[in-house]
């Protein structure tokens, strides 16, 4: 079965529910055996990449503090959100007293048409990431700077706003 793909968690439910059978003889036939997985089911499985501390402190020297890549690189870092999910974010979603970030957008590219800011897919995608000391520090950082860029800019300040449809 681990050949086939299936996860260890799955595998074991699966035995488990053998046992029931037989020798425990809790029921009389494995429930399992009659379940008919759609021809649309997805077959591929993705193949996660887990970034080390190590990998983070390379990537972090490479794109220091005032890098366009800085806070994003330490938002997916910290919070193992989406890209699609962090670039829906605003300053409005952070809650620096509690320590939180509401997810509650995502930025999403349709084919052939552009980017836009949506809603996410499902009631339950909404939620809430609680973030530690370090990456709260390092938000509200990133929002005092970007307050006194734009006192030193003053009217040549600009903001850049996603188009939502």
């Amino acid at each position: 079965m681990q050949k086939g793909g299936y996860s260890k968690n799955t595998i074991s439910q699966l035995h488990a529910l053998d046992y029931a059978v037989y020798p425990a003889e809790l029921i009389s036939s494995n429930p399992a055996n009659y379940i008919k997985v759609p021809k649309k089911a997805p077959t591929n499985i993705i193949k996660r990449h887990i970034i080390t501390p190590e990998k983070l402190k390379t990537l972090l020297e490479k794109y220091p503090f005032g890098s366009p890549y800085y806070i994003p690189i330490l938002i997916l870092y910290h919070t193992g959100m989406k890209i699609g999910e962090m670039c829906g974010l605003t300053w409005d979603n952070v809650n620096f007293d509690e320590k939180v970030i509401t997810l509650e957008k995502q930025f999403v590219y349709i084919s052939g048409k552009d980017y836009f800011s949506l809603t996410l897919k499902t009631h339950s995608s909404n939620r809430y990431i609680l973030i530690d000391d370090f990456l709260t520090g390092e938000l509200k950082h990133c929002k005092n700077q970007q307050a006194e860029n734009e006192k030193l800019a003053g009217d040549y300040f600009v903001y850049v706003l996603p188009t939502t449809e």
